[in-house]
């Protein structure tokens, strides 16, 4: 009786075994997800992996290894590490054994995060299963997906260089709302400084020297802000990081804005709101950044777009004649002056200690 029931087991077992040996790879599958798409240098991103066994049979000695690109950091705790991270690749790898059932999928969860902006694929995976009594290998491998957009880190300062009191603050426009022309409220002394159509000339006619009309000011700001692609390297970097600030200030302080750039960040219409603001932030993630037109094209193109509906912010790479031109061009046709925030003196320097691979904004002394 007992030589009867070794013998059952053992067909059953030989049984299974050639089942599970002619059973193709694409019953076993992966696939994993993000948490989050768009995230900045550091963020923590939780990415699940799924493995799904849809086979009637069982898998029962299953690898999976996750290679991750470089600049990939680990978040999690040190036993986790101890117990999941595969030290024998140069990048971050992890590595999991699994034992399926039919029909059954496993899940497992990593926290990782980006040290540069940019846009990151995740890496690639390998997943290996044996046959029923582990004497064979079946593998396949690919990409993984999705891809996260990783913004540029958020320049510091931006808050005290542009003092958010009203709308943008006596230091940063000469403006704090622009006028509305067709609420005049008197007129003044021509100063210099306003452009030619403000000027009364009835008024100018009877005083005997130049006055210019004063105006109600809505009570709607808003805001425009110049981006120059141009320059180093570095000076790009901090004005994608100036841009990120910029853009944050205004949205704490509901200011609707719109975004011009001479580069790959492209054109952003005046909006507010969490998914404007997040459109900007990934525009500034994917961007290389590139210059297609020179600034003072630019400038022009949006004064004509814009003209004096707006309060300007200018964030340029350096100082330069080009910059004074565009400044006294939206000065002149604007009505007000154009706060500017320079690049040069928030370039980015690299931290130093276990994150000396993150890049910070330095705002220079």
């Amino acid at each position: 009786m007992s030589a009867f029931v070794i013998f059952g087991v053992l067909a059953a077992l030989l049984l299974m075994e050639y089942l599970s040996v002619g059973s193709r790879a694409e019953k076993l599958s992966f696939r994993c997800t993000a948490d989050r798409e768009l995230t900045e240098p550091g963020g923590v991103v939780t990415v699940t992996a799924y493995v799904t066994n849809s086979s009637a049979l069982p898998r029962l000695f299953a690898r999976l290894w996750l290679f991750f690109g470089e600049g990939v950091e680990l978040r999690e705790d040190r036993d986790w590490a101890e117990r999941y991270r595969d030290r024998g690749y140069p990048s971050l790898c992890i590595r999991r054994k699994l034992a399926l059932m039919p029909h059954t999928t496993a899940a497992f969860k990593v926290r990782v995060s980006f040290s540069d902006r940019g846009v990151h694929g995740l890496g690639r995976y390998i997943l290996e299963s044996g046959d029923f009594l582990g004497l064979r290998t079946l593998q396949n491998a690919g990409k993984m997906e999705p891809e996260v957009v990783v913004t540029a880190n958020r320049a510091e300062g931006v808050e005290e260089a542009l003092p958010l009191s009203g709308l943008l603050g006596d230091h940063s426009v000469r403006r704090l709302l622009y006028e509305d022309p067709t609420l005049i409220v008197g007129t003044r002394d021509y100063s210099g400084r306003e452009p030619m159509r403000s000027i009364s000339w009835t008024q100018t006619a009877i005083r005997g020297k130049l006055m210019v009309r004063t105006y109600d000011h809505t009570a709607e700001p808003s805001a425009v802000i110049l981006a120059d692609l141009s320059g180093k390297q570095e000076e790009k970097e901090a004005v994608l990081a100036l841009t990120r600030g910029v853009c944050e200030a205004l949205q704490q302080a509901s200011v609707p804005y719109a975004l011009f750039s001479d580069g790959d960040l492209f054109k952003t219409d005046t909006g507010l709101g969490q998914a404007h603001l997040d459109y900007i932030l990934e525009r500034i993630g994917r961007a290389r950044p590139t210059e297609f037109s020179s600034f003072r094209e630019l400038t022009e193109r949006c004064l004509e777009e814009r003209g004096s509906a707006a309060d300007w912010i200018l964030i340029v790479p350096a100082r330069s004649g080009e910059i004074e031109d565009c400044l006294r061009r939206i000065e002149e046709h604007a009505g007000g002056w154009a706060m500017t925030l320079f690049g040069e003196d928030w370039q980015l320097s690299e931290a130093e200690g276990e994150e000396g691979s993150l890049w910070k904004p330095r705002h220079a002394s």
